[in-house]
Protein backbone atom coordinates (compact mmCIF):
# COMPACT_ATOMS: atom_id res chain seq x y z
CA UNK A 1 0.00 0.00 0.00
CA UNK A 2 1.09 3.55 -0.66
CA UNK A 3 0.03 6.54 1.43
CA UNK A 4 0.18 10.30 1.00
CA UNK A 5 -0.27 12.95 3.67
CA UNK A 6 -3.56 14.83 3.50
CA UNK A 7 -3.31 18.56 3.03
CA UNK A 8 -4.46 20.90 5.78
CA UNK A 9 -7.58 21.69 3.71
CA UNK A 10 -8.50 17.99 3.36
CA UNK A 11 -7.82 17.00 6.96
CA UNK A 12 -8.76 20.23 8.72
CA UNK A 13 -5.37 20.16 10.45
CA UNK A 14 -2.13 21.98 9.89
CA UNK A 15 0.17 19.95 7.64
CA UNK A 16 3.24 18.74 9.51
CA UNK A 17 5.98 16.16 9.24
CA UNK A 18 5.32 13.04 11.21
CA UNK A 19 7.48 12.29 14.24
CA UNK A 20 5.11 9.54 15.21
CA UNK A 21 5.27 7.55 18.39
CA UNK A 22 2.09 5.69 17.38
CA UNK A 23 0.68 4.93 13.92
CA UNK A 24 -2.77 3.40 13.52
CA UNK A 25 -4.27 2.02 10.29
CA UNK A 26 -8.03 2.66 10.19
CA UNK A 27 -10.81 3.05 7.64
CA UNK A 28 -11.91 6.56 8.66
CA UNK A 29 -14.40 7.18 5.87
CA UNK A 30 -15.84 3.68 5.43
CA UNK A 31 -14.62 3.22 1.85
CA UNK A 32 -12.79 -0.07 2.48
CA UNK A 33 -9.38 1.62 2.15
CA UNK A 34 -7.12 2.14 5.12
CA UNK A 35 -5.92 5.56 6.21
CA UNK A 36 -3.00 6.08 8.58
CA UNK A 37 -3.29 8.22 11.68
CA UNK A 38 0.09 9.27 13.08
CA UNK A 39 0.05 10.43 16.70
CA UNK A 40 3.19 12.47 17.08
CA UNK A 41 5.13 12.86 20.26
CA UNK A 42 8.77 11.93 19.70
CA UNK A 43 9.63 15.58 20.10
CA UNK A 44 7.98 17.86 22.61
CA UNK A 45 5.25 19.71 20.73
CA UNK A 46 4.87 23.30 21.89
CA UNK A 47 1.60 23.67 19.97
CA UNK A 48 -1.12 21.14 19.23
CA UNK A 49 -0.69 21.56 15.47
CA UNK A 50 1.15 18.57 14.08
CA UNK A 51 0.13 16.31 16.96
CA UNK A 52 -1.96 14.22 14.54
CA UNK A 53 -1.16 13.71 10.85
CA UNK A 54 -3.51 11.85 8.48
CA UNK A 55 -2.38 9.83 5.47
CA UNK A 56 -4.69 8.60 2.69
CA UNK A 57 -4.16 5.34 0.83
CA UNK A 58 -3.33 5.80 -2.84
CA UNK A 59 -3.90 2.12 -3.61
CA UNK A 60 -6.58 1.59 -6.24
CA UNK A 61 -7.56 -1.93 -5.13
CA UNK A 62 -10.47 -1.82 -2.64
CA UNK A 63 -10.65 -3.75 0.57
CA UNK A 64 -13.41 -3.92 3.14
CA UNK A 65 -13.78 -3.33 6.84
CA UNK A 66 -16.12 -5.11 9.20
CA UNK A 67 -17.39 -3.69 12.48
CA UNK A 68 -18.88 -6.14 14.96
CA UNK A 69 -21.65 -5.43 17.47
CA UNK A 70 -22.49 -7.98 20.15
CA UNK A 71 -25.85 -8.30 21.87
CA UNK A 72 -24.09 -8.56 25.25
CA UNK A 73 -20.65 -7.59 26.56
CA UNK A 74 -18.07 -6.85 25.22
CA UNK A 75 -19.90 -4.39 22.96
CA UNK A 76 -17.26 -4.33 20.19
CA UNK A 77 -16.94 -8.08 19.91
CA UNK A 78 -13.54 -8.09 21.60
CA UNK A 79 -12.13 -11.59 21.14
CA UNK A 80 -14.43 -12.56 18.25
CA UNK A 81 -12.76 -14.67 15.54
CA UNK A 82 -13.65 -13.92 11.92
CA UNK A 83 -12.86 -15.77 8.68
CA UNK A 84 -13.53 -14.17 5.30
CA UNK A 85 -13.38 -16.15 2.07
CA UNK A 86 -12.45 -14.15 -1.05
CA UNK A 87 -12.31 -16.51 -4.02
CA UNK A 88 -9.95 -19.37 -3.15
CA UNK A 89 -8.33 -17.45 -0.28
CA UNK A 90 -9.44 -17.40 3.34
CA UNK A 91 -8.27 -14.68 5.74
CA UNK A 92 -8.55 -14.91 9.52
CA UNK A 93 -8.78 -12.04 12.00
CA UNK A 94 -9.47 -11.68 15.71
CA UNK A 95 -10.97 -8.55 17.26
CA UNK A 96 -8.31 -7.05 19.52
CA UNK A 97 -7.75 -3.87 21.46
CA UNK A 98 -5.08 -1.36 20.40
CA UNK A 99 -3.47 0.86 22.99
CA UNK A 100 -1.19 3.86 22.83
CA UNK A 101 0.08 6.31 25.45
CA UNK A 102 -3.17 8.35 25.24
CA UNK A 103 -5.99 5.85 24.85
CA UNK A 104 -7.11 2.42 23.70
CA UNK A 105 -9.77 1.28 21.24
CA UNK A 106 -11.15 -1.72 19.41
CA UNK A 107 -10.73 -1.07 15.68
CA UNK A 108 -12.87 -2.64 12.96
CA UNK A 109 -11.35 -5.56 11.08
CA UNK A 110 -9.83 -4.82 7.67
CA UNK A 111 -9.56 -7.35 4.86
CA UNK A 112 -7.56 -6.85 1.68
CA UNK A 113 -9.43 -8.70 -1.06
CA UNK A 114 -7.34 -7.87 -4.13
CA UNK A 115 -9.42 -7.87 -7.29
CA UNK A 116 -12.19 -10.06 -5.83
CA UNK A 117 -15.49 -8.21 -6.16
CA UNK A 118 -17.62 -10.40 -3.94
CA UNK A 119 -19.79 -11.75 -2.59
CA UNK A 120 -17.67 -12.83 0.37
CA UNK A 121 -18.54 -15.56 2.85
CA UNK A 122 -17.88 -14.60 6.48
CA UNK A 123 -17.87 -16.89 9.49
CA UNK A 124 -17.77 -15.45 13.01
CA UNK A 125 -17.23 -17.09 16.38
CA UNK A 126 -18.50 -14.51 18.88
CA UNK A 127 -17.12 -14.16 22.44
CA UNK A 128 -20.37 -15.76 23.65
CA UNK A 129 -19.50 -18.89 21.62
CA UNK A 130 -22.33 -18.23 19.15
CA UNK A 131 -21.37 -19.12 15.56
CA UNK A 132 -22.67 -17.08 12.66
CA UNK A 133 -22.31 -17.07 8.87
CA UNK A 134 -23.19 -14.13 6.61
CA UNK A 135 -22.49 -12.95 3.09
CA UNK A 136 -20.96 -9.56 2.36
CA UNK A 137 -22.06 -8.47 -1.12
CA UNK A 138 -19.08 -6.36 -2.20
CA UNK A 139 -15.75 -4.75 -1.33
CA UNK A 140 -14.99 -1.04 -1.32
CA UNK A 141 -16.80 -0.08 1.88
CA UNK A 142 -17.30 -0.77 5.57
CA UNK A 143 -19.93 -3.17 6.87
CA UNK A 144 -21.54 -3.53 10.31
CA UNK A 145 -22.56 -6.97 11.57
CA UNK A 146 -24.67 -7.47 14.67
CA UNK A 147 -24.51 -10.77 16.52
CA UNK A 148 -27.44 -12.97 15.49
CA UNK A 149 -28.40 -10.82 12.45
CA UNK A 150 -28.90 -12.61 9.15
CA UNK A 151 -27.39 -9.80 7.07
CA UNK A 152 -24.82 -7.02 7.23
CA UNK A 153 -25.49 -3.28 6.89
CA UNK A 154 -23.27 -0.79 5.10
CA UNK A 155 -21.74 1.71 7.53
CA UNK A 156 -22.89 5.22 6.77
CA UNK A 157 -20.10 7.72 6.06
Amino acid sequence: MNFTALSSVESGMKAARSGACTIDAVDLNGDGQLELVALNGRKKLKARSGAVVLYRSTTAIPGLTLELETITEPVHGLGARVSLQAGDFIQHRQVRSIGNPWSSRVPPLHFGVGNAEGPFDVKIIWPSGHRQSVTIPSAGQAWVLREGAKHVNARLH
